[in-house]
């Protein structure tokens, strides 16, 4: 029994001392890679950081998918008090809402082309310009729209709305106007 105790006890010696070996041999040291450009940071796959147009290396937001339109563009944002965001899009003119828990649907389909600018009224309505014709729509939270504004009926001329804060005042682009517009209470836009 001493003997198999020995055989046993020099069996584990040896398995200590190889297992020593083998993880020293194994150890890694770190590398230091020395990088003079902008160029040469850029040769290397950005994990976790992003890289500034001056070459500097600084950590990125965490980023997650949440839901896909489909559409080829995102022209305008707009959130609610409840955390829902309104995304309009171009060029099939869809107005998609997305809940705070990620998920989304289209709300609303216009006849225009783009929906380039998004706004939230005070009783939850979103008010979405379009182009090219230029008109705005009020769009109910059940996805019922109306012709809030349309140029044809109240000007000549084309116009594209390309950013509305609140609608209280509204970006424009016309053939006699270039700036800022304010809607009356008529449904006119004054420039």
């Amino acid at each position: 029994m001493f003997k198999h105790k020995s055989v046993s006890a020099f069996v584990s010696l040896l398995f200590l001392i190889g297992s020593g070996f083998s993880a020293s041999a194994l150890a890694v040291e770190p590398v230091v890679w020395d990088i003079n450009s902008r160029a040469e940071l850029l040769k290397g796959e950005a994990r976790g950081v992003s890289v500034t147009d001056n070459g500097i290396l600084t950590l990125a937001p965490n980023l997650n998918h949440l839901f896909n339109t489909d559409q080829a563009y995102v022209w305008s944002t707009a959130m609610d008090p409840a955390g829902n965001v309104y995304l309009g899009t171009g060029h099939d003119g869809k107005l998609f809402r997305v809940s705070p828990d990620g998920k989304g649907s289209l709300l609303y389909k216009a006849p225009e082309l783009d929906v380039t600018a998004l706004a939230i009224a005070g009783d939850g309505a979103i008010f979405a310009a379009t182009s090219p014709d230029g008109k705005v729509y009020r769009v109910t939270s059940d996805g019922k729209a109306e012709v809030y504004f349309d140029p044809a009926v109240s000007t000549s001329g084309r116009w594209l709305f390309w950013a509305m804060a609140r609608w209280r005042w509204a970006q424009v682009t016309t053939e006699s106007c270039i700036g800022y517009a304010r809607p009356d209470p008529n449904r006119k836009v004054l420039c």
